[in-house]
């Protein structure tokens, strides 16, 4: 879940928050891994519109989960999207996330493309730089997973509403859960739901 509201041009504040249960998975050896938990975002965000649609964000962040109990990390990313043709719009978006004894930095690349007056398609692929996102179902080792979303966007609905409908592996929207996949890399269908107002 988030709420983002318009502070002045250009200038906005975010609050984000994704939730879930504890869990374990059981590993073959007898030990188990721990997941689930919850975060929350505090975001400010300056974009800069031209030619070169470019924003940066940066915050705080707040992380209940196994990995990390109970701790604050710092939060930054830039963006930045161009229009190549009518109706296609490519992007690039580094992102960091400071946790504490294992940095995580990547970058998302994606396109997005209109389809009809409305609807659009949009992929998004994000190979990891630094840190490690997740941890081997088979051993419990860290690992360095790549992150990927591709879908369709229904933007024109009743009133100011859009929806995503997705594949992805991606866990949540907050920053570290956005740069997690699930655990054991599987995929699974998004379902996102947007009102602007």
């Amino acid at each position: 879940m988030s709420l983002a509201h318009g502070l002045a041009d250009n200038w906005q504040v975010k609050i984000a928050g994704t939730f879930a249960r504890f869990d374990t998975f059981d590993l073959g050896s007898g030990q188990s891994i721990g997941y689930g938990g919850s975060a929350g975002d505090l975001l400010w965000k300056y974009r800069s519109p031209g030619t070169i649609d470019f924003a940066i964000e940066a915050g705080l962040g707040y992380s209940n989960t196994p990995a990390q109990e109970q701790k604050v990390e710092t939060l930054a990313s830039l963006s930045a999207s161009y229009s190549v043709a009518s109706g296609l719009q490519v992007y690039v978006n580094p992102k960091l996330v400071t946790l504490i004894d294992n940095p995580l930095f990547a970058v998302a690349i994606g396109a997005n493309v209109d389809v009809a007056p409305g609807i659009s398609l949009f992929g998004d692929w994000t190979p990891y730089v630094s840190g490690d996102n997740s941890l081997s179902t088979a051993d419990g080792s860290r690992v360095k997973q790549q992150l990927y979303a591709f879908g369709v966007r229904f933007s024109k609905l009743a009133g100011g509403l859009a929806v995503d409908v997705a594949y992805t592996n991606i866990i949540g929207q907050t920053a570290g859960f956005s740069l997690t996949p699930s655990l054991g890399n599987t995929g699974g269908l998004y379902v996102g739901l947007a009102y602007g107002f």
